[in-house]
This record gives structure tokens, C-alpha cells and sequence, in this order.
């Protein structure tokens, strides 16, 4: 259901959906849960009430939500008869269309969603069309005789003042006496008429002062549930006690600092002793300076603590299910700091509540069991049944003094489709470091494995023991049915994320706290591994307020150094909020450092929000902040390659083309530039050295008078032959009329060899070529070829060129591309007939084999192949087996294949481990796909044992046929479905434009606004904002009415009886054509969807 608020809808009218008459709840909490969709630069307000025969607002949202559908939900109780109400209220224009869907009602108590926007507001006087009504109430009726919402102005008959303490709670509504500390509303209504109470921390309170409220006695289990803020830059502590027989002990639950400026819920599992009766103490502990307010509102007794979104603190006995494997040497056990177990490096507190008497789970290697030899330790959780996308979010300690390398923290999946007698699927490890301290970890389920009922596991092993031995605990583990934010990614609304602060939450970082002469706030991301060749991009928001002696840094911390990468000064920017950007390379693990000063002096503060970590460079925003890096020794460099002094062939163009030679004198002519170049939609627009607008880059102008194929040349000096290099360099190919960047090499007998080449459009992005210069006996140069395309928008970009000793690096644990004889280890079965070959250039048939390789696209490329012969017979084979592999905890095997050829016969890929004889068959195919590579992926699932791969060749009925193979690589986890891509890669993944008559022009990868106004997103999909990439084709000139772009998948393999499905989203704003899909290989010629 929507409302259209297109005229003659006016602002403020309102459109009400009524429920049918539903019975009293009978003292029990319902929970109304619904979607709601509000998005538009207009929307008005979304209210839902509940009608006894007066009107009370339980939930209310206002202002544009985004482009997506959000749950919401509720609680309520109602004691007679009543009615749900949702109303909608229209907003200032037609841009505030409000949507509902998929109503259900559970007996059931649950928070309101979402979070700290959609409150219960209360008493509200609705228009006239509805009876009016002034309550005081709480829309959750009382549970227990100890509820109390303070709504009375007083403290609830069941509660009391501690006389014993040095002063007294206060009830209070609206804003407290203190400035920029306290609430300024209740919890109950969220408005000023609303009470609550509170500590007052300023005068005649001194330091360390405490005031209590004890509840009256209390028999059996419990959950105490309650709502609290405790805000101000000196605020100190709120305690929890539970108190037997007169004595309180330690606290059971306790937060200190500053929690942010919100109300926030606590809650904690009381576990008695049999008949055991006690009593509830709330204590607050007053600060040094006065700013420290603390308030609570909302006070709850439940018989039981509800299970929110399969939430396990493990302070129930039970462990809420999970359980501790018997077979393994040790074992996991629910401890508290106060326990006698464990070494001296366990967690003194709990994680929940912070507190001596909280529990987690610990590795117990105290007692090992006896007669097993397993030194591991797992604890497996319940069966979960998922809705949606899966998250597995729990909180780590790992210390210790007599730490191996070998010792480590795992988590794995197991599906019900497998056996009990396996750990199932890695999807995180983590080494034991000395760490002492607790760190949050988030991980997304995989998606296959979320599609049946699972468990998931967690598992330590420990190599070393003793007094010091490594400690290993857990606690507060969430399974979430929601995707899990990117690593390092935060929008502080629910805290601190992975990010960490010795000083407190201090996301906020005003001059009006303090009176010292500097200050100085800290937070800390979590450990980051080293950045790919592509880099890391940081984005977040500010806002910089001030007029002296202020800064914020943005720096990298290893552990060998510390350096900045972003820096700006107090400049005011007033108070709207800014984006901030920049982009860095990490060649060791690290963490990101955000680092704010103020003075007493700056009169101003800072402020920060919406952190966003991607894969990936990009350009430091604003310029300002990165102009003090341009000239200190800290500068970022790029640590993807070894340092070594510069040559004279290596060139930034800051100054000049360096020693490097022009080739060509005509139309066409490499140019130096900064900044955009001349036409628009084409070439980059900045360059890679200080990814700023003022730095240079070389660039080719494909505009008029230059023609189709006009080419322009650059070479290098002179190289001396016999050593090992590779020639390192940034380019950029952006425009729909792209054609063609080529390396090639020029011999002292003046022969050229191409050995690298790429064609099109390659995406709005610099990119970086490596090519392998191995084997070169005589003087050699390099020379840099661009080819101009169809029309203007072709211009093609090179800069940062490197020449350096030693092979190209890799950043995946093994890849081949089959340029060094010895075939990276590849050995050929001698019990076969046949073997693999590796070779250069075509095949020596025709109409069969590959006539470039996979990895440079020339005929100077290598792959390997098996040879087709008329003295082959059908079924006869030659086998290409790996070098052997370490155990594995799933791993995905790429690589490119070439299958052409009338009698081409089978590729098939084998797994062997070390304690089998026999070939596993992972894949196989059989076809004649033409003269093109083919990508295939494989996933290697998990083995204890070293195992190794295999490629075979079967001849097939003639000999007009030849298989090949290239670019072979394994890398780390699961592989995507084959032809899945998100082009957050900033490339097409395993699609790929066609050349071909029917294809005049090309799709490419862009993120934010297209290049044309009134058509176009402004977002992508994947992260619904202007920096995840989507694929487009641009419309404009010189495209004509039915110009066609084709993007073709990579071979697909047949599919089961039953099919199979392809998703995508897309977008088509404006003059729009339309969007056809294909399938090749069906017998219909016809598209199978028309948009």
C-alpha cells in the first residue's frame, strides 16, 4: 500500500489505514512488526497508534530513508479491546510517496526498529477527524511490580533511596541544570513532559560521590531490563548491583564515560541461587569537573531475557545451546574473571557488562583430556534456520607470552548437509597475538552456505602450554539475519563499530570540554591486512569548527612506523558537514589512526561520522588536507614494489618526458597535462603521482583533425639485456571510443614484439600494468603505442612508468601465467601418451588453438596447450599436475581456457590429496566455443592434508582441435558464482564487450553521476551511494538512435533439469532505448527479457 502524493494532494494531508477490532492482550506484550519504504526529498511522517478509545502514538519516522524497504516493529499492551492506526502525512511536494507492506503480529516483547529514530513519542494531539487525549502512561504496561518509568514524578512504591550513600537520585523532566551534559527528554516519550531521574554531578557534589536506588527483595531468575544516558565529557560511572543478604559485592554490570548523546538500553540475566531472594542496585559515581550527568528511565523486571536476534552474552548456565566438543584435547568453559581457571592472561572482565562477575567463554587448557591428542578446543552453536543474509558478529580476547605462529582463533560454517564428524567451512582465522584486550569481529555467511539450517563453530588451537600459555575467550556472539558492514566501515549510531578509543567515545571533540592547553582524542580502527596493487580508499565526514591551535590527522600505524596520509587545521567550515577522502597503500598489516586536538583557546570543535573503508586508490579531498604531505618526508608512496633509486627510464612527468623519445610527428602525439583533459566523458582527472589536479600525466587528444588508427609512439633509452625486470606503469583507457594502448619491445636489429596490449574502454580509473621483460640477451628499448579510435571520446592516459630488477610481484599464494620455462612447477604425468606444451603465438593448425595468450594478449604471451595429431587416437590424454599444496581451508583455483576446434576433445580438472591414490573430478568440459579465453573458477573446499590439481587433456574423435590453459591462479576462500560481478572491481569481471558489426560502441564501469544530466543513477546498488561502481552505456553524442552495446558473459556451463536463475539490477531514467538479454546456445534468437 502507498500513498501518491502527487496533486491535488496538499502538505500535511494525512491518509489513515484502520485494523480490524482486535481483543486485550491480556497483560502479555505484542509485537506489531511491518516494511515501510520512505524515500523522496519530501517525505512527511509515518505514525502508528494504538486506539483503546483514546489514541496513543507508539512509533514514529520522519524525512527521506533511501531507496530500500526497512523493517519496523513495536511493542504494546492493551488491557481492553483496540485498533491499530497507521497514518501517513504528506510532506511539502509529489517527492514523498510513503509505502507499507507485510503486516504480522507476535506475542512477544520486542525493542522499537529502527533504533533511535522511530520512537514512541506519547500524548500527542491529533487533528481534529481523531478524539484527543492527554495521557501519562507507558505504552508498555507494567511486567513486574518493580517497573518503574518515573512517570509520577517520584520513585515507584518497590523502590528506594540508599541512605547510606552521600546523596540522592532526582527525578527530573526536560533538560538538566548542566550544559552539554544530560538528557533532554525521558525515554518513555521521548519529549520534555516525560520523567526520569538522574545524577547531578555539579556543585555541592564533589569527586567520586555516589548516590543509589535499591529496588525491594526479589525472588527467582530474572532479566532486568532499562534504559540510560550518560552523557558529558566527564562523565564516570553507572553501576549495577545485585545485593544478598546486605552485602552488594562487586558490580554485576557497569558503563563509564561518555556514551554519546542518546538513550540506550541495558540489560542483564540475574541467575540466584535456589531461593535465594535479592535486590537490585542502581549506583552512580560522580565525576572530576562537574560535566557528568548520568539518567535512567524505564526500569523492567522480566521473568526472562529475551533472545534478540540469536544474541548469547553466556551469561545464561544453559549457554543458550552451545556446546563444547568432547573429542578434542580441551575444551571450552563459561568463566568469570573471579574464576581459578585459566592462565594470568584471561579477560579480568567480561565483555557484556564490563564487570569482574560477567561471564564469557574460555578455552580451558588447564585440564587436558586424557588419551587425546587433538590440541584444539570448539564450541558449536545451536542449529540456526536463516532468513536473508547472515552475519556472525562476537567479541575475541587473545593474550599470552608462549604464543606459535601455529596458534590460532577459527570460526567455521557447517551446513546440515554435512556430517557431524566435520568442522564445515572456514570463513575467519585469526593468529593469537599479544593483545589483551576485547576486539569485535563481523563476518558474512557465504551465500551458498546460508541456504540450509547451520551451526556455527568456533575453534582454538594452542601449541604451546605452561603458565603463560595463550589465552583464548569469546563473548556476546550475534547471528544476525542482515549483511554484515564492510570491515572497518561505521556509522556510529550503535557505537564504536571495530574502531577503539582509550579516551572514550569521543566522535565529538569540542574546546568546551576542557580548560587545558591541548587535548588530545584518539580512535583506532582494527587491524587492517596489507593493501593489494590497488590500494585503499578511507571516506568519512566532518565538520571542522574553529578559529586557532586545532587539527585533525589522519595517520597509518604499523608496527615498524607511524605516517600521515591526511591532515587539515582548524579552517572553519561553518557547521555543515564535509566529505573527506583519501587514499593509501599498507605493504605490512595496520591500523588507520584518527587523531583530533583542541584547546581551551580554539573556541570550536571537531566532528566525525560515516566511515567508509573500499578497496581501491583514490584522490585525497579536500586538497587542503594533503597539501602539508606533498612536502614532507612521510609522503605515501606506493610499497607494491621494492625500493630502488630511480633510473633513467623510470618518469613521473612532473617536469618533463624525462629521457624517454618521441617516435611519431603527425596528428596523433602523447601530450603532457594536468587535470581533466579537453573533452568531456574521456581521460582522467588527475594524475597518479600526487592524485591531484596539479600533477602530470601523458595523454593522447583523439579529437579533430586525428583519424581511426592514427598512432602516436614513445621509447625509452637503451637497456642492457641478460637481467632479470619488469617494466611497471599507471594508465587510463575511459571513453566509448577506446582503442587500443600497446608495450612492445624493439631489439637492437630494430625487430618489435608486443608484449602487453588492451583494447576499450577500461573503466574511470588509473590502472596498473606490469610486463615481464625476462630473457633479453641483447640491447633492448621499450616503446609506448596508442591508437586512436572511431571519434573523439578515446583519449588514453599513461604515467608513474618504472623499469625494476627482480621478478612481478603477486599477491595471491600461487599464480602462473607460463612465462618461465620450468612452468612454475607444472610437471606432465609420464604414464600418459600426451603432453602439455607451452608455447607462444598460434597454434600451428588452423581454425584450432589460441593465437594470443590470456595474460598480455599478444603472440609474445605464453600458455601451455596439447597439440592436436592425426596419430592421436579418441580417449588418449596427457595430464599437467601441480606442485603439491599445503592443507587448505577452501581456496578458489582460476584460470582461462581455450577449447577450439571441430574435434576438440575434454578439459577436465582433478584433486588429489597425499593420502589418496585416486583423481577427484572437480570439472569438465566439452564444446568447441571458437577462437576465444574462457574464464573458470573452481572452489578447492577444505582438506587437513596436502593435495594437489590437475589438468587433463582427452583427444577427442579427430585432430582439428586444441585445448589451452592460462593465467592459473589460487587465492584464499570460496569463488564467487561464475559470471557474478558487482564492478566494484572497477572492471567487468568475466563479461566483457564484444567487437563485432553488431556492436557500435561499449559498456562501461562508472560510479556516482553519469556524464549526462536528466538520465542516469546517482548511486549504485551494491552500497547505495556515489561510490560503489555499476555498469552503463552513455547515450550522448556521438551515439545514434539504435547504436547497440553488447556485454557478453564468459562460458557458462550447462545447466540441471531445473535451471537457472540471473538476477541484476538496472536502472533506465530518461530518453530510454531498450535493454535486451540473450543467451547464446539456446536455439531462439530471440531475447528471453525486453525492458
Amino acid at each position: 500500500l502507498m500513498i501518491e502524493t502527487s496533486l491535488p494532494t496538499k502538505p500535511g494531508d494525512r491518509a489513515r489505514l484502520r485494523s480490524l477490532i482486535f481483543d486485550g492482550t491480556n497483560g502479555d506484550a505484542k509485537c506489531f512488526r511491518f516494511w515501510f519504504h520512505m524515500y523522496g526529498d519530501s517525505i512527511g511522517t509515518l505514525n502508528v497508534y494504538v486506539f483503546d478509545g483514546t489514541y496513543k502514538r507508539i512509533w514514529s519516522l520522519s524525512g527521506n530513508r533511501g531507496n530500500n524497504w526497512y523493517e519496523g516493529q513495536v511493542s504494546y499492551i492493551s488491557s481492553t479491546p483496540y485498533q491499530i492506526i497507521m497514518e501517513a502525512i504528506s510532506g511539502k511536494d509529489y517527492l514523498g510517496d510513503i509505502s507499507i507492506d507485510d503486516f504480522t503480529f507476535t506475542t512477544s516483547n520486542c525493542s522499537i526498529r529502527p533504533m533511535n529514530d522511530a520512537v514512541p513519542t506519547g500524548a500527542t494531539t491529533l487533528p481534529s477527524t481523531l478524539s484527543t487525549t492527554t495521557i501519562r502512561q507507558s505504552t508498555l504496561a507494567p511486567q513486574s511490580p518493580w517497573d518503574c518509568n518515573f512517570e509520577q514524578g517520584v520513585l515507584c512504591a518497590t523502590w528506594s533511596h540508599d541512605n547510606d550513600a552521600d546523596f540522592r537520585w532526582a527525578p527530573k523532566q526536560g533538560q538538566t541544570p548542566s550544559m552539554n551534559t544530560g538528557p533532554t527528554s525521558d525515554h518513555t516519550y521521548g519529549t520534555s513532559d516525560g520523567w526520569y531521574i538522574y545524577m547531578e554531578a555539579s556543585f555541592p557534589q564533589k569527586y567520586n560521590q555516589r548516590c543509589r536506588i535499591v529496588s525491594e527483595e526479589i525472588q527467582g531468575q530474572k532479566c532486568l531490563q532499562f534504559w540510560y544516558y550518560m552523557y558529558g565529557m566527564d562523565v564516570d560511572t553507572l553501576n549495577i548491583y545485585i545485593k544478598v543478604n546486605n552485602n552488594m559485592g562487586k558490580p554485576v554490570w557497569t558503563r563509564t564515560r561518555d556514551q554519546g548523546k542518546q538513550w540506550l538500553k541495558g540489560q542483564y540475566p540475574i541467575f540466584p541461587q535456589a531461593n535465594t531472594k535479592f535486590q537490585i542496585v542502581f549506583e552512580g559515581i560522580v565525576g572530576q569537573f562537574g560535566l557528568g550527568d548520568i539518567a535512567i528511565d524505564d526500569i523492567v523486571v522480566y521473568q526472562s531475557c529475551p533472545n534478540e536476534d540469536r544474541l548469547c552474552s553466556f551469561e545464561d548456565p544453559k549457554l543458550c545451546s552451545y556446546s563444547s566438543d568432547a573429542t578434542t584435547q580441551y575444551n571450552w568453559i563459561r568463566a568469570t574473571g573471579n574464576d581459578p581457571v585459566g592462565t594470568g592472561f584471561k579477560p579480568l572482565t567480561d565483555h557484556t557488562d564490563g564487570t569482574i562477575n560477567g561471564a564469557y567463554m574460555l578455552v580451558n587448557i588447564s585440564k587436558p583430556a586424557q588419551g587425546v591428542t587433538d590440541q584444539r578446543a570448539r564450541l558449536t552453536s545451536p542449529v540456526i534456520v536463516p532468513n536473508g543474509e547472515q552475519c556472525v558478529e562476537f567479541w575475541y580476547y587473545l593474550d599470552g607470552e608462549l604464543i606459535s605462529t601455529l596458534s590460532k582463533l577459527q570460526l567455521f560454517v557447517r551446513t546440515s548437509k554435512q556430517s557431524t564428524n566435520t568442522t564445515g567451512y572456514l570463513i575467519w582465522s585469526k593468529n593469537i597475538l599479544r593483545e589483551g584486550q576485547w576486539r569485535l569481529s563481523q563476518q558474512r555467511i557465504p551465500h551458498d552456505l546460508s541456504l540450509t539450517p547451520y551451526q556455527v563453530i568456533f575453534e582454538s588451537i594452542i601449541y604451546k602450554f605452561g603458565p603463560n600459555s595463550p589465552t583464548v575467550a569469546i563473548d556476546d556472539v550475534f547471528i544476525r539475519d542482515r549483511a554484515c558492514p564492510e570491515s572497518g566501515d561505521c556509522d556510529f549510531e550503535n557505537g564504536l563499530c571495530t574502531w577503539r578509543s582509550d579516551q572514550g567515545q569521543y566522535l565529538l571533540l569540542s574546546s568546551s570540554y576542557t580548560n587545558q592547553q591541548s587535548v588530545v582524542a584518539v580512535i583506532q580502527s582494527e587491524t587492517f591486512p596489507s593493501t593489494s596493487t590497488s590500494g585503499r580508499c578511507l571516506t568519512f565526514w566532518y565538520v571542522l569548527r574553529g578559529n586557532q591551535l586545532g587539527r585533525v590527522d589522519v595517520n597509518i600505524s604499523t608496527s615498524q612506523n607511524t605516517y600521515m596520509i591526511w591532515s587539515l587545521g582548524s579552517v572553519s567550515q561553518g557547521e555543515s558537514w564535509q566529505f573527506a577522502s583519501v587514499g593509501y597503500y599498507a605493504d605490512e598489516d595496520h591500523n588507520i589512526v584518527i587523531e583530533g586536538s583542541v584547546s581551551a583557546q580554539m573556541n570550536g570543535y571537531y566532528a566525525i561520522d560515516d566511515i567508509d573503508i573500499r578497496d581501491g586508490y583514490c584522490g585525497i579531498t579536500p586538497l587542503t588536507a594533503g597539501a602539508t604531505m606533498l612536502t614532507t618526508p612521510q609522503t605515501v608512496t606506493r610499497p607494491t614494489t621494492p625500493f630502488q633509486i630511480p633510473s633513467i627510464y623510470d618518469c613521473t612527468f612532473e617536469d618533463d618526458f624525462c629521457q624517454w623519445t618521441f617516435l611519431t610527428d603527425g596528428a596523433l602525439n602523447w601530450t603532457r597535462n594536468q587535470g581533466a583533459t579537453s573533452t568531456a566523458e574521456t581521460g582522467p582527472q588527475f594524475d597518479v603521482t600526487t592524485h591531484t589536479n596539479q600533477g602530470w600525466y601523458i595523454y593522447l587528444e583523439t579529437s579533430y583533425p586525428v583519424k581511426l588508427n592514427d598512432t602516436a609512439r614513445l621509447l625509452s633509452p637503451s637497456i642492457a639485456g641478460s637481467t632479470t625486470k619488469y617494466f611497471e606503469f599507471w594508465y587510463h583507457m575511459h571513453g566509448p571510443d577506446i582503442n587500443r594502448l600497446d608495450v612492445l619491445i624493439v631489439d637492437s636489429s630494430n625487430v618489435e614484439t608486443t608484449v602487453w596490449s588492451r583494447e576499450g574502454s577500461q573503466g574511470n580509473i588509473w590502472r596498473l600494468g606490469k610486463v615481464k621483460l625476462n630473457g633479453i640477451t641483447s640491447l633492448y628499448s621499450i616503446i609506448l603505442q596508442g591508437v586512436a579510435g572511431v571519434s573523439f571520446q578515446g583519449d588514453i592516459a599513461l604515467d608513474n612508468l618504472q623499469l625494476i630488477d627482480g621478478n612481478c610481484p603477486s599477491d595471491l599464494p600461487f599464480e602462473c601465467d607460463f612465462d618461465e620455462e620450468n612452468l612454475c612447477g607444472f610437471t606432465n604425468d609420464p604414464t600418459e601418451k600426451h603432453q602439455w606444451i607451452r608455447h607462444k603465438g598460434a597454434t600451428p593448425g588452423t581454425l584450432n588453438g589460441p593465437s594470443v595468450d590470456h595474460t598480455t594478449l599478444t603472440s609474445s604471451g605464453y600458455y601451455v596447450y596439447v597439440p592436436s595429431a592425426s596419430s592421436s587416437r579418441e580417449g588418449e590424454k596427457a595430464l599437467l599436475v601441480s606442485p603439491w599444496n599445503n592443507n587448505s581451508n577452501g581456496q578458489c583455483l582460476s584460470f582461462w581456457y581455450h577449447s577450439f576446434g571441430a574435434d576438440v576433445g575434454s578439459l577436465i580438472i582433478y584433486q588429489r590429496v597425499l593420502s589418496a591414490s585416486q583423481l577427484y573430478l572437480l570439472w569438465k568440459v566439452n564444446y568447441n566455443f571458437g577462437d576465444i579465453w574462457n574464464a573458470a573458477e573452481i572452489t578447492i573446499r577444505k582438506t587437513d592434508e596436502p593435495w594437489t590439481f590437475a589438468f587433463e587433456s582427452e583427444y577427442g574423435v579427430g585432430y582439428f582441435g586444441d585445448l589451452a590453459i592460462d593465467d592459473v591462479t589460487l587465492r584464499e576462500g570460496f569463488c564467487p558464482t561464475l559470471g557474478s560481478c558487482s564492478f566494484e572491481s572497477i572492471d567487468f569481471c568475466t563479461w566483457h564487450n564484444i567487437r563485432s558489426p553488431a556492436d557500435q560502441f561499449d559498456w562501461l564501469v562508472a560510479h556516482g553521476e553519469t556524464d549526462s544530466a536528466f538520465t542516469g543513477p546517482t548511486v549504485d546498488h551494491t552500497y547505495n551511494d556515489a561510490f560503489g561502481y555499476y555498469a552503463y552505456i552513455e547515450a550522448s553524442s556521438p551515439r545514434q538512435t539504435n547504436d547497440r552495446a553488447i556485454l557478453e558473459s564468459t562460458i557458462l556451463m550447462p545447466t540441471s533439469s531445473i535451471g537457472s536463475c540471473f538476477s541484476f539490477w538496472y536502472h533506465m531514467y530518461g530518453s530510454i532505448g531498450s535493454l535486451n538479454i540473450y543467451v547464446n546456445g539456446v536455439k531462439s534468437k530471440e531475447p528471453l527479457w525486453v525492458w
